[in-house]
């Protein structure tokens, strides 16, 4: 056992021969008078070469004599520890003694001194940190088990390549001396634990070193040439945010780091020369499962979840090689490290002690700090941002955003504080490095900070959500409520709106905020036990669920609601802080750079509400007020440096340039204005187009009102732009194009009463009792029956008058049309009708045309009791069989025949008999049964003719609907 810390100290005494001149620095220990203790140079002098006459020593020393057989001789001179009561540091004296002298001294026979020192910390061996109740599974961390091969198993790594494809095989890389010495420890080291052998592969991946943290090499293969024609393995990575979500209630933690935990895994018989690497003493190639692999971390990640599978989530996080066990108390945290290093041991892994920690409150994982009381930041990652020097170019830029970005969800205005740094990293946008730049990296840097602590997740708490929407942000922020009875927040999220979304209305911004929270916590959020409360300001959104009028962007958000459980619940803006204050920064206003600005500032959207007057970039200032500089004058300004502008002005004396002229600086086309820069155009359009002698008129017109005394190139287009973009248009016209949505029309039956629909006529004049009347279809033959009833009809009733009137004549149906009535949407005609086999099609709520054949013959009915009923009009109920007879003997526009001949296969007799031919017409039963069945594929083809020439009719009166988006 070693003190706390140890010098071990070696004199070695030598005479050699030096062949090469040098200058070395050496410690002289000259005239040393000390009887007690040997001369030692203190421990941060390092390995030192010693010159001078030996010193007198009262030491217990034994010189050791080895002769090397060449003319060298060592002797090896133990010296015991310096007394470390007074640093020796300053007492000892620097010379600086050149080659030749050192050369003749050493020829001279003089003795010359090398201290060389091995410092080492007083550290336990790995199992006696076990700790005492985990003493039983010391095997697990034994480092001899890590480096002997493992077994084949189902889960061993495959590189399966794509067809046609062969690992190439690529030059040799340069190594340095060291690399080189490195490399010869790593093969030497992997030959004897098996994990490599020599190949005679026909690929050759090139290898090349890495500095770790501690500044030694790791070797690594370049696999990027394998990796390219392997089909890859797409078993998935946990998520990070999923896995912490199942901690829940937990209070004590213990971590397990598997011992090179890749090696563990075999690469499967038959694959091994795929993964055959060149180096300068040979080629080699992988009996285990290498780093850099393009299939290592799914194959990986497979074994670990087949291996702890009954494990996972109960009581134990996988990611990879790094294990989480979480417990509720300590007893049975005990019982669950035990299955998992009981379960370690069976599968052969090994874990490495010095990065395990067992019960602890508090452990690291996955660059969090996880304790009872929910995560936290890393304080050491802490340490690294704030120690971020500022970026140089964009990579660098890149890089520390992509590091702040994996903590985003501590820090409650991240979106907004970063953008004037992602700003930057568009690719249109030049990097310069700037005030406004600077400050926000600092700002940044800051709030990691002051990042709070983020409760875990609960299953059994309902979740809360509040939600809030500006004119350029969402911003929400998760929650549940503690045995406090306060909400603590589980994550931060907002964003900014993209163009697109910027032209949303209002309701459609707020209810963004809503859809956006579901999509992001859609794990935590999809709960069939708790209803989840949605916090608004917005107090329209609670009726958002229960509306029946939706535009096709409100549909497609609808769907994907339904699936959840939720209550919007509205409250009052002053009480709704924290997502307010995420969207409302300054930061979020669009700057003229953005893709889209265009579309953002030609709405007239009152910016002086939302943001102060200095952080609007000027580009939205000319969209939102009147300049001070005179549109002339700033014409002329931007004609100056207008390249279009100055090209023109170098053919005015040619005949490509007739067309324009000069006239006090300002470049014309014929009597027309040359409009330079966007916001002249823009300040144009406001006049032409919003002012109130303009009158908002559409393209046309407004383009009409420019082209009088402007031109500029694509002038058309940006008019179009700018008038189809105006928000207050968009509001306040009635459309003048075409309604959307083209005609969808019902399939067709296959065959006589397999498809039937129905509907009511309500609110006749009572006639012996009855006030409606039954409308029955066939689709295929539209053949009719109308059957009296009341207006009082239940399912019940429905269901009898089915039986009565239409089964007993025609069967049962495949499917049955119909509206949305009471008493055919029902749970006892629904249930009826699935134990008769028979489909249920309902029509769109409050669009009859869905459902166009019953509603047509019902005006065809109402038509014929209009021309037939007595005055007092109570008389229909005997008109009925005489009106389902006339309805079905009337050919049908739809089949060209009739009804009844299209059931029947003849026409019924309606007037008094003609005289005979005297030939009677007796044909056979096939002849009858053929000439039925061409009735019915006459019928069918005339059906289908006369549904497209209906939808080609539908069709010229709308257009296609626009893409749900």
């Amino acid at each position: 056992m070693c003190s706390s810390i140890v010098a071990a100290a070696w004199a070695l005494a030598f005479v050699t021969m030096c062949r090469e001149p040098a200058r070395v620095d050496l410690r002289a220990y000259l005239n040393t008078s000390s009887d007690d203790a040997c001369p030692i140079a203190p421990p941060n002098a390092g390995p030192d070469v010693l010159a001078g006459d030996a010193p007198q020593s009262s030491c217990d020393v034994r010189p050791t004599d080895s002769n090397q057989g060449d003319g060298t001789r060592i002797d090896h001179v133990p010296l015991p520890a310096p007394s470390t009561e007074e640093p020796l540091a300053a007492n000892v004296p620097i010379h600086l003694v050149d080659a030749e002298p050192f050369l003749d001294a050493l020829m001279d026979d003089a003795q010359c001194y090398l201290i060389h020192y091995t410092w080492t910390e007083d550290t336990e061996s790995e199992q006696t940190k076990i700790p005492e109740k985990y003493q039983d599974f010391a095997d697990v961390f034994d480092e001899a088990t890590a480096t002997s091969l493992p077994p084949h198993r189902a889960s061993d790594c495959s590189i399966d390549l794509k067809p046609g494809t062969e690992p190439p095989f690529c030059r040799l890389y340069g190594l340095s001396p060291r690399e080189q010495v490195a490399l010869k420890k790593y093969l030497e080291d992997n030959l004897q634990s098996n994990f490599i052998r020599p190949s005679r592969s026909s690929a050759g991946a090139p290898i090349l070193f890495a500095k770790k943290k501690d500044g030694s090499l790791r070797l690594c293969v370049d696999y990027r040439g394998l990796n390219s024609v392997t089909v890859k393995n797409r078993y998935p990575l946990p998520l990070i945010d999923q896995l912490l979500s199942t901690l829940g209630q937990a209070t004590v933690f213990s971590k397990i780091d598997l011992r090179s935990a890749y090696n563990q895994i075999r690469i499967r018989e038959g694959d091994e020369w795929k993964t055959a690497f060149r180096t300068p003493y040979g080629l080699f190639e992988y009996l285990v499962m290498p780093f850099g692999l393009a299939n290592a971390p799914a194959s990986f990640q497979a074994f670990m979840n087949e291996t702890f599978s009954d494990f996972i989530d109960r009581f134990v996080v996988v990611y990879l090689d790094d294990i989480l066990i979480f417990s509720k108390n300590a007893e049975e945290h005990e019982q669950h490290v035990r299955l998992v290093l009981e379960r370690l041991r069976s599968a052969r892994l090994t874990a490495k002690l010095s990065k395990c920690l067992f019960d602890a409150p508090e452990v690291e994982f996955l660059g969090y700090l996880v304790s009872k009381d929910g995560l936290r930041l890393d304080p050491s990652r802490v340490d690294t941002i704030l120690a971020w020097a500022p970026p140089r170019d964009l990579h660098g830029l890149q890089v520390f955003l992509g590091f702040a970005n994996f903590y985003r969800k501590f820090i409650p205005h991240f979106a907004e504080i970063a953008l004037p740094l992602t700003n930057l990293t568009r690719g249109e946008t030049e990097f310069i490095w700037n005030e406004t730049a600077s400050t926000a990296f600092a700002t940044l840097k800051s709030a990691f900070t002051r990042a709070p602590v983020l409760a875990h997740f609960d299953p059994s708490v309902p979740c809360e959500i509040e939600t809030d929407a500006s004119d350029f942000a969402i911003a929400m922020v998760l929650s549940q409520r503690g045995r406090d009875g306060d909400l603590h927040p589980l994550a931060f999220f907002s964003r900014k709106l993209d163009p697109a979304e910027i032209r949303y209305a209002v309701y459609d911004k707020e209810l963004l905020a809503v859809v956006a929270s579901f999509e992001k916590w859609r794990q935590f959020l999809d709960s069939d036990e708790h209803q989840t409360l949605v916090h608004s300001d917005h107090r329209n959104l609670k009726y958002f669920m229960t509306t029946h009028k939706l535009n096709p962007r409100q549909i497609r958000w609808s769907q994907l609601l339904s699936g959840f459980d939720f209550m919007i619940q509205h409250r009052p803006g002053r009480l709704h802080g924290k997502p307010d204050a995420l969207t409302r920064r300054p930061e979020y206003v669009p700057t003229a750079s953005e893709e889209g600005i265009l579309q953002q500032s030609l709405q007239l959207l009152p910016l002086h509400r939302l943001v102060p007057s200095p952080v609007v970039d000027a580009f939205t200032v000319h969209a939102e007020a009147a300049p001070s500089e005179p549109l002339l004058d700033r014409i002329r300004r931007h004609q100056a440096s207008d390249p279009f502008v100055a090209k023109i002005a170098g053919l005015l004396d040619r005949p490509q340039g007739r067309k324009y002229c000069l006239r006090d600086g300002l470049l014309y086309k014929g009597r027309s204005l040359v409009v330079s820069g966007d916001e002249c155009k823009i300040e144009i359009l406001r006049q032409l187009h919003d002012n109130r002698a303009s009158g908002h008129f559409g393209i046309r017109k407004t383009l009409g009102l420019v082209q009088r005394e402007f031109w500029w190139p694509g002038m058309r287009a940006f008019v179009k732009l700018y008038v189809s973009s105006c928000d207050i248009c968009q509001r306040s016209k009635s459309p003048r194009h075409k309604p959307s949505g083209l005609l969808l029309p019902l399939p067709l039956p296959s065959s006589l009463w397999s498809s039937i629909s129905m509907d009511l006529i309500v609110k006749l004049p009572v006639s012996d009792g009855y006030d409606s009347v039954l409308v029955v279809v066939d689709r295929f033959s539209k053949m009719a029956h109308f059957i009296p009833c009341k207006e009082t009809l239940t399912a019940v009733e429905l269901s009898d008058l089915f039986l009565q009137q239409i089964f007993r004549l025609h069967g049962l149906p495949d499917d049955i049309v119909s509206d949305r009535g009471p008493q055919f949407v029902s749970a006892f005609w629904k249930h009826l009708l699935d134990r008769l086999g028979i489909q249920r099609n309902l029509s769109s709520s409050r669009h009859p045309e869905s459902d166009g054949q019953t509603e047509r013959v019902n005006q065809i009915l109402e038509q014929y009791l209009r021309c037939y009923v007595s005055y007092m009009q109570d008389d229909w109920l005997q008109l009925l069989p005489m009106a389902e007879f006339a309805y079905n003997n009337a050919d049908h526009s739809a089949t060209g025949m009739s009804p009844f001949f299209a059931n029947y296969g003849f026409h019924p007799r309606v007037t008094e008999p003609r005289p005979r031919n005297g030939q009677v017409c007796n044909p056979a039963a096939d002849e009858r049964a053929e000439f039925l069945e061409k009735v019915r594929r006459y019928l069918k083809g005339q059906l289908q003719r006369a549904v497209d020439a209906m939808k080609r009719s539908a069709d010229r009166r709308r257009r296609e609907p626009p893409p749900l988006q």
